[in-house]
């Protein structure tokens, strides 16, 4: 694990390199509801590959000019990663335990959840049950898939969601 020196998400998660490259794990244990880390970095009215969706119209991305130890340090959000069956889930800046975490185990949410649409669609490996199989936002998901996840799923996405879903409930 490499060790992160004075970001606020340094005493809750360590970056690690994993399986399938790197990884936020915690280092803490943590129950259902309770606040982790909150998200820093330059607020954008549009998604790229590595930024988070906040709000309606704001999505929080790395600085242009962003260094590996940067990312390490003060942006170490940018490693977690997508699962179908996440244990973290975001509200505005923050992140917060869905699930009991233990200390070692991987921080994980659903990209789906918090993005309308993704601005670089990936294929999952996530091994879950439930798996996608092809992450490409909220708006690309079943009835059943979006039903599963609406508990978690953001304002902004939901409100997104049934814009986009009124005029075919008209016709």
């Amino acid at each position: 694990m490499t060790k992160l020196q004075s970001s606020p998400i340094a005493q809750i998660a360590a970056v690690a390199r994993g399986e399938n490259g790197w990884t936020l794990v915690s280092r803490v244990h943590s129950k259902p509801g309770e606040a982790l880390f909150p998200f820093d970095g330059v607020l954008r009215d549009r998604p790229s590959r590595d930024s988070v969706q906040i709000s309606a119209t704001a999505h929080i991305d790395l600085p242009e000019d962003v260094t590996f130890a940067d990312r390490l340090e003060r942006y170490a959000w940018c490693f977690l990663n997508h699962s179908c069956a996440p244990n973290t889930h975001i509200v505005g800046r923050m992140l917060i335990a869905s699930t009991e975490i233990r200390p070692g185990d991987e921080l994980r949410f659903d990209y789906s959840v918090n993005e309308f649409e993704l601005a670089e669609p990936f294929d999952c490996g996530c091994g879950a049950a439930e798996c996608l199989g092809q992450i490409r936002g909220f708006r690309w998901l079943s009835d059943e898939q979006r039903t599963s996840r609406l508990a978690l799923a953001s304002p902004w996405v939901l409100a997104q969601d049934a814009a986009t879903r009124a005029p075919e409930r008209r016709a």
